[in-house]
């Protein structure tokens, strides 16, 4: 690509000198021969998939791009990362990409950096995407992950476009291994939950914190009342539901903030246990990587731990009511 876009900058260059020295009968023939012949170059040319080279300068505007890109590529193949990878309450990567060179998103900071390849989500920095496509940067979105089956997908789809489609299909079947051990076993007594989110959002379906409690053996309240995704049920809604388990988002680098302030309700603490709250890592489920399925462990001790008191109470009842006797 820079190839051609320093052939297109010689040709325009000629075809101005000859302007000021040429007729137009003269010079518009060699101008047109001129085109023709770049263009025949430009479809001869292989692709860097083609011809089996790799990008080595590839940006990243999303988070979730951010954490596929430095998890799947050579270090010498990534130009930034955007500024979210670097945030400790947004990313599961923060403490491993101190130097990496961040961007904020923005269509003429990443064309400074002239890329080979961006990597952009479906979503976010639509102006960005836009700019870059219409100079000519190779763009590949990649569409963020709705539940867990999409996560290996999305690997070897962001593998074949950095060129490292070994290394991703390794990680990828290492995923599709652990969903299979998952599901093979899944508690059969499963309790009630609520994913419960900063502002006072509930995971719905489908999403990945969704899947996350179903592979934990939880029924998730949310889904069932038809929520969808990200849903705004605040905390009258959740004490409607009434869980046997609150699962917090709560990453624990975050900052406290007013929209935080929410999963502290003096509610929470007043008609849920402290043995009934779980607080877990919202970054495992923001973005569909490995690290998710990762959550689905924490919750499993979560409920085994809650079953087990819940027993030794009855046992203990039992007992007392024995005795009365």
């Amino acid at each position: 690509m820079n190839l051609l876009r320093c052939l297109n900058c010689v040709m325009a260059r000629f075809i101005r000198s000859i302007q000021c020295r040429w007729p137009e009968r003269f010079w518009i023939p060699w101008a047109s021969w001129g085109m023709i012949l770049l263009v025949t170059f430009a479809s001869a040319m292989p692709s860097p998939t083609e011809a089996g080279e790799r990008p080595h300068r590839i940006v990243s505007l999303n988070l979730c791009t951010d954490y596929l890109l430095w998890r799947l590529a050579d270090r010498d193949q990534i130009a930034s990362l955007s500024y979210l990878a670097a945030d400790p309450s947004e990313s599961l990567i923060a403490s491993e990409i101190k130097g990496v060179p961040l961007n904020y998103g923005r269509g003429e900071e990443v064309r400074l950096i002239d890329p080979d390849l961006v990597l952009a989500g479906t979503y976010g920095a639509r102006f960005a995407v836009g700019l870059l496509k219409s100079r000519g940067f190779k763009v590949v979105e990649i569409k963020p992950a709705d539940g867990v089956d999409d996560i290996a997908p999305e690997i070897e789809e962001a593998g074949a476009a950095i060129g490292q489609a070994a290394r991703a299909q390794a990680m990828a079947s290492t995923v599709r291994e652990r969903l299979a051990a998952l599901r093979a076993d899944i508690p059969r007594h499963k309790v009630t939950a609520i994913v419960f989110q900063p502002r006072g959002f509930a995971a719905g379906a489908p999403s990945l914190a969704d899947d996350v409690l179903t592979l934990s053996g939880a029924r998730n309240l949310a889904a069932e009342s038809g929520f969808k995704s990200w849903a705004p049920i605040g905390v009258e809604g959740l004490l409607e539901l009434d869980p046997e388990l609150v699962v917090l988002d709560s990453p624990p680098n975050a900052l406290p903030s007013i929209s935080s302030e929410v999963l502290d309700h003096r509610a929470l603490r007043y008609f849920f246990k402290q043995k009934h709250i779980l607080r877990v890592d919202g970054n495992l489920w923001s973005c569909g990587v490995p690290e998710t399925l990762s959550a689905v462990d924490q919750i499993r001790r979560a409920i085994q731990a809650q079953s087990a008191e819940t027993s030794s109470f009855d046992r203990l009842r039992m007992t007392e009511e024995a005795t009365s006797w």
